[in-house]
């Protein structure tokens, strides 16, 4: 059950970062996912972030 969990470490990390730090990552990741030319797999890339 516990190697099915993909998602538990990245929450816990994103959420003991301060405010600032979290803005940061989120703007890190629209930047990275701007340069992805596939639509597709940007979509894919959210739908994961959303389990966090």
């Amino acid at each position: 059950e516990s190697f099915a969990d993909h998602y538990s470490q990245a929450r816990l990390f994103y959420r003991s970062q301060s405010e600032l730090e979290q803005a940061h990552i989120a703007s890190a990741l629209v930047f990275e996912l701007s340069k992805v030319a596939t639509v597709v797999i940007r979509e894919r890339v959210v739908g994961h972030l959303l389990n966090l």
